[in-house]
Order: structure tokens, then sequence, then C-alpha cells
């Protein structure tokens, strides 16, 4: 049986900033990871200070060779059917960047594993014990079984909070807001955009869009689930699965102004995606030898465009904890418990005063629901 300090279930940046901080603290560190980093994600625009979080890896001048796409600003229809910019001109950090996500998560999983980290890719785990002695697990590495143990376990799942959920933690949902994502491929080699994050607000909703290292642009439009379920198109849903979310997002798409203007020139590829972009919590982060971090402990809207940026951070505070945890110290767990709680409660304060920027559609459900203080929609199992 193989022993590791601590084992990290999932390898996308949340778990492989726990991995590189827990390193530097001279722990043996082991990633599972289900995927071979070759899956589809979606791109995501990092803010200019995400540079200090990345410089705390060690890992800026490997991102900077990455190839990503430098962002010069935002442009935001927000409040106003104007656009407006804020350019990072002025960013003592300097521009942003639009992200291609799955080479950026290859090249953390990398360092880390350069930094002397463990990482199996392609990698599910089918069974885990805890005891006074520690985590007992049992893992499939492709076709191999393997069994392992640990002192510590660390939850980097993402949304399916996977390690948490099966010992019985339950999550708290604030909305089912969701992202309709599409893929804009250029019809010429002449056609392009502006290296700028835009967003626009509708009545049942938000776009955001942007452009990828690879040319494309994505287009993605945030609304509610029961604005997709209860649309006209629904009548049409059991038929055409595959093509119903489509149908909606270019019927939506049709009513902008700024996000349709910028997508000429461009054709969709595929079918539109579907992915969760609601808020939620755990109700319980951590317990006696384990932690969540990431997504498997809280997400944030989108718009607070923090996705990456609170990985890392969760991350690095994680690693800290369980330094002190392992250090003796089993008090920190409650500490670090109320410091998530605490961050959360600041998190859904900011989105009522983004949200309130915007008051043209005061009979909208859709901004009804995020101008007043959230209330706990679902307690999930």
């Amino acid at each position: 049986m193989k022993s590791f300090s601590v084992i990290i279930l999932g390898g996308g940046p949340a778990g492989t900033a726990t991995a590189l901080a827990l390193l530097n603290y001279g722990y043996s560190v082991l990633i599972l990871e289900r995927s071979q980093y070759e899956d589809w994600r979606v791109g995501e625009t990092l803010p200019p200070h995400a540079q200090t979080l990345l410089s705390s890896l060690g890992v800026w001048d490997r991102f900077l060779q990455n190839g990503h796409l430098p962002s010069a600003a935002i442009h935001a229809a927000w409040g106003s059917a104007h656009l407006y910019e804020t350019h990072f001109i002025f960013n003592p950090y300097g521009p942003g960047w639009h992200l291609d996500r799955k080479r950026f998560d290859a090249m953390l999983a990398l360092a880390a594993e350069d930094a002397g980290a463990t990482l199996l890719r392609d990698t599910r785990v089918t069974r885990v014990s805890y005891n006074t002695q520690g985590w007992q697990m049992l893992i499939q590495n492709g076709e191999t079984p393997l069994c392992l143990e640990a002192s510590f376990l660390v939850d980097a799942t993402g949304r399916s909070s996977w390690l948490a959920r099966s010992l019985g933690r339950k999550r708290i949902s604030y909305d089912t807001m969701i992202g309709l994502v599409g893929v804009l491929r250029p019809q010429t080699s002449r056609t392009s955009v502006d290296s700028v994050l835009q967003l626009e607000a509708a009545e049942e909703g938000w776009w955001y869009s942007a452009p990828v290292p690879d040319g494309s642009l994505i287009v993605t439009y945030l609304t509610d689930r029961d604005y997709l379920t209860r649309s006209g198109l629904e009548r049409n849903a059991a038929k055409h699965l595959s093509i119903f979310p489509t149908h909606f997002w270019l019927s939506k798409l049709e009513c902008t102004g700024h996000t349709v203007a910028r997508s000429r020139g461009f054709q969709i590829e595929g079918d539109v995606r579907v992915r969760s972009a609601s808020t939620y919590r755990l109700d319980r982060p951590a317990g006696d030898g384990w932690v969540a971090v990431g997504d498997a402990v809280s997400t944030y809207d989108p718009l607070s465009a923090e996705g990456v940026c609170k990985a890392i951070r969760s991350g690095l505070n994680a690693a800290e904890t369980i330094h002190h945890y392992l250090m003796g110290n089993t008090e920190i767990l409650h500490a670090h418990m109320l410091e998530v709680a605490k961050e959360f409660e600041n998190y859904l304060a900011q989105r009522v005063q983004y949200y309130r920027r915007e008051m043209r559609w005061p009979t909208s459900l859709f901004w009804g629901r995020r101008q007043t203080n959230p209330l706990n929609l679902e307690l999930e199992a």
C-alpha cells in the first residue's frame, strides 16, 4: 500500500495550488485527476491581479510562456445600453488574460509534478474510509487498481464536491443560474475582435463574450434554469434535446445589441453547451482529516470574474491549514471554516451591490432574485 502525507482528489487549479503550497512545507503529495487534461474546458478571463497568485505558486514565468491572450480592458453595458470601458493600462499588474483553460490547467499540473508531487491521471476513487490511523483508499488508475493511505485528504473535485458529499456533507444552493456557452469560429482569416472582455445585461440574464488564444470567440448567456425550461421552445425539447439549448441561445442573442454585433463574421461550432453557474456552498467545508477547496467548497457568480483566483487562494489557505493540523493543531479546522464562511458572506453582499447597478428591468425575476439578500433555495444531499 502506497502512503502519502496528503492525497488531493482533483487536479484543477484548486487542487494543484494546494499541492504546490504543501510541497513547500515538505509533505509528500499525491494528486488524483479523472481526466488526461484533453477534455474541452470553458475559457476564462483572468484579472490583472492574478499575477500575484501565480507568482506565489512559482509559475508566473511558465504562465507567460504558455501562449495565453492578453486582455486590454473590460467593456460593459451594465446599468445602461451604452458600453463603458475599464482599461487596464493604468493597472499596476498590467493586462488581464484570456485563458486556454485546458492548457492552463495542464500547466499547473505539470508544475506540481516538477515540484515533486505524484500525479495520477485517468483515475477514479472507488472506496474511501477513515479511522484513527488515517485514510485508506482504493482507486482505479486506468485499468490498474491501487490501494493508498494518507494522513489527510483534500476535496478538489469541483462542483461535484464528491468527497464531502460522500462523507455526508450537504450543499446549500442560492440560485439556479446556468451558462449557455457558444463557441464561435471566424468565417475568414480576416475576422477578429478586440482582445477585451465584454459584458451586456439583458432582461432575463446577461452575456459574456471573450476571445480565446485559438482565435475563436466564447459567447455565454447567463440566465436561470427556469427561463430555459419555461421558454416557448420547451415543447420541442423532448424531440431535439441536443439542439434545444442552441435555439434558445440564438433566440436570445438576436435580442442583444453589442453581443450580436460582436458575433458578426463568426459562426457557431457545434451545439451550445449548458453548464451550471449557480452559487452554492457546503454546509461544512472541513472535518477530521479532510478539507474542501475551490468549487468543491463554494462557487461564485461568474460576474465576479474570480473563478481561477478564488481556486488558487482557496488552495493556498487550505495548505496552511493542513500544515498546522498535521503539526498537531486540530483546532485550526474550526478557524478555517469560520474564515471560509466569512469570505462567502462578503461575496453575497458584493453580489447584491453589483446586480443593483442594473435597474432597467424592475419587474424581471432574474434581476429581482439578485438585488436582495439571497435566501437558501435548496439543501442538496
